[in-house]
């Protein structure tokens, strides 16, 4: 009985694929998905509204789709192709997650290897400086070989014989920074497990998320003065 059911089934699925009204909609879909993939490649920022308009009634999972075809997300490819505008308006609007990792790779490491690729389009920070901003972390994207973004930029300046630019320079600082702030995290969280292990009074009563939220405050005015 389950046998044919099953068989019914996709005796029925068979035939609505095969149907006019499926194929005419599945090619609408299909061209949805190029329209928006070249839109977001090339920053077509007034093209992405009207695509989110027609969207609001269509409700395609485009996201879903561009990361199974392509391995990445919208957020990804705008910083892939080092389209700025389309970058802002995600960001202030919160549309992706900043911090997303597809096949590897992070928005602002894409952009950033954008930018190394394309030394002439480094005229300004202002894009990076919105990132870290609004969260982006330099220090999630490392390579199957082990390099990070620190030392992809150190590649660049050994291949050039060269100071970095200013916005290579600027994602290097930054990078040093974050990991330097990470150490300075894990240096108190370490010190105020040790204390609670040897039931040190001020600190036995506390949980992992207590000495968490502790070694995040503490850091602020620590980096303050080693900045200084």
């Amino acid at each position: 009985m389950q046998n044919v059911q099953v068989k019914h089934l996709q005796q029925v699925r068979k035939e609505i694929m095969n149907s006019t009204s499926y194929a005419v909609e599945q090619q609408k879909k299909d061209e949805f998905m190029r329209i928006m993939r070249h839109t977001l490649a090339n920053g077509i920022i007034s093209s992405f509204k009207d695509l989110m308009i027609i969207n609001q009634i269509e409700n395609y999972d485009y996201k879903s789709y561009l990361i199974q075809k392509y391995k990445r997300g919208p957020l990804h490819i705008v910083c892939e192709n080092g389209r700025l505008t389309l970058i802002k308006y995600f960001i202030e609007n919160n549309l992706y997650d900043i911090n997303e990792i597809c096949d590897g790779f992070t928005p602002l490491s894409l952009l950033t290897l954008y930018y190394i690729q394309t030394p002439e389009k480094c005229t300004s920070t202002e894009t990076l400086e919105l990132m870290f901003a609004n969260g982006a972390d330099p220090l999630l994207y490392v390579d199957k070989n082990g390099n990070n973004l620190y030392d992809y930029c150190n590649m660049v300046k050994k291949q050039s014989g060269e100071p970095l630019n200013f916005v290579l320079q600027y994602i290097q600082d930054i990078y040093f920074k974050k990991q330097r702030e990470q150490a300075l995290k894990n240096a108190i969280l370490l010190s105020l497990c040790d204390n609670q292990n040897n039931n040190n009074n001020l600190t036995h009563l506390l949980t992992i998320d207590d000495m968490k939220q502790i070694a995040e405050y503490l850091i602020g005015p620590i980096q303050q003065q080693i900045d200084q």
